[in-house]
């Protein structure tokens, strides 16, 4: 069943003739500017509006080096965020960038055969700012997280989903009572947006910096066009969403539960970004179900309320009930980095693994706290986080996973930009970024 949902002319400059008694000063006054330009030690482009000069603009240089040699690294990709702006480095590792706005920016360092870096620094109005970076020879395989660090969200509001948005330096996070909040440089500082609605919001996806979709109880399914500055609504039921999965750029999943139901759940499935809706869970009577994974359109598995389970091979057209055979525990997360795993995560600390083969594999997490949430980079770096601060990391495909548990409050969302750069959210606003070494 398919529905769709309710719902100065320019002015001409003026040549000014000088007359002969004001030539003399006029001249001297420009000789005296000239002057001043050449004696400055920062240099900026007098044919630009947005030089250095400019208000609220300055400029950056950086130096890239081996870490090991402590050599010049040529032809680095050195990219700044939000900007967008990229240039290599030269024979000296040296680069530069004029007019960078003030403020906090994001460089992202990047050459084969070396680990990409990522450090945030400050833009000074009208100075220059200088950075030297070291890159370590190698790839991600060899750097790891080590820990987390807490940084101020600017909210006391308990956060449930968290998402990158086409960029490393690019996130949303959403919330209770429309919480709704963005970094730019990525996750050092964040500000808060007006709300897309007031109902309780426990997910979040952006496609890029402009497109994305957020989604929470009372049917509330928003679509953005402009980075969340305004919203549409794109979805109708009264349901209580609790998961979406974006596998594509037009494909959306949702997974859910009607309020006050215990056995009633919601699947429903949009591939023209939300504007109609096929429901898939009224021919299956689906269970209360709390999250759906998809790693591409076809490929999905969908978990809730004792341990229900469903997948599908044919992009919901059919679903089928497999539930396992482990204890009667609520599965509250899953992820699908490629068509080979699925990771679910839920009460009591059980994490499972489904594989190519279709079988579980149930993997020892050495907690029994219950697990809200999990993401991976891809099917070898994951992160699950749960109640009582409990925090969980994985560089093998989940056959081990190390204890990096902090604090005592409940984490509800997270996500990775690359293998070990990731953001967990949780209650109370909290927001850690990982810490790699």
């Amino acid at each position: 069943m398919s529905y769709s949902p309710m719902i100065f002319p320019h002015r001409i400059p003026s040549i000014v003739r000088l007359h002969s008694r004001a030539l003399i000063p006029a001249l001297l006054v420009v000789s005296l500017v000239w002057l001043s330009s050449c004696s400055s030690s920062t240099t900026t482009d007098p044919g630009s509006d947005n030089s250095a000069g400019a208000a609220g603009r300055g400029i950056f240089t950086g130096t890239v080096t081996d870490s090991a040699t402590h050599i010049a690294v040529l032809g680095a990709i050195v990219t700044l965020s939000p900007s967008g702006k990229s240039k290599q480095t030269d024979a000296s590792g040296a680069v530069e960038f004029d007019s960078v706005a003030m403020g906090i920016t994001t460089v992202t360092i990047a050459k084969p055969g070396y680990i990409t870096l990522t450090r945030p620094v400050t833009i000074l109005n009208a100075k220059t700012v200088h950075a030297n970076f070291a890159l370590l020879a190698g790839s991600a395989g060899n750097s790891a997280i080590v820990g987390w660090r807490n940084v101020p969200s600017g909210t006391q509001k308990n956060l449930q989903a968290v998402c990158y948005a086409g960029s490393p330096a690019l996130m949303f996070a959403v919330g209770f009572e429309g919480t709704f909040l963005r970094s730019s440089d990525g996750g050092n500082t964040w500000s808060t947006l007006p709300k897309p609605s007031n109902v309780d919001l426990y997910c979040v996806h952006f496609y890029d910096a402009l497109n994305g979709v957020v989604a929470g109880d009372s049917g509330v399914l928003l679509m953005t066009k402009d980075g969340g500055l305004t919203w549409k609504r794109a979805y109708s039921y009264l349901g209580n969403v609790r998961s979406i999965s974006c596998p594509d750029s037009t494909t959306i999943e949702l997974a859910g539960f009607y309020p006050g139901s215990h056995t009633e759940g919601i699947l429903e499935r949009s591939t023209d970004r939300g504007i109609t809706w096929t429901d898939q869970g009224l021919q299956f009577g689906v269970d209360t179900l709390y999250a759906v994974a998809f790693s591409d359109k076809n490929i999905g598995l969908t978990v809730g309320k004792h341990a229900y389970t469903l997948t599908t091979q044919s992009g919901g057209e059919g679903w089928n009930g497999d539930r396992p055979t482990y204890r009667d525990i609520n599965l509250w997360s899953a992820w699908a980095p490629d068509n080979s795993h699925v990771f679910i995560v839920g009460d009591s600390g059980f994490i499972s693994m489904r594989n190519q083969d279709q079988a579980y594999q149930t993997q020892m997490s050495g907690v029994t706290n219950s697990l809200f949430s999990t993401s991976f980079a891809d099917a070898g770096h994951g992160v699950a986080v749960g109640e009582q601060g409990t925090i969980l990391v994985t560089a093998d495909t989940g056959q081990t996973w190390k204890n990096q548990s902090t604090g005592a409050i409940a984490y509800h969302g997270s996500a990775f930009s690359d293998a070990v750069h990731a953001v967990i959210v949780g209650d109370g606003g909290i927001i850690l970024l990982s810490i790699v070494q």
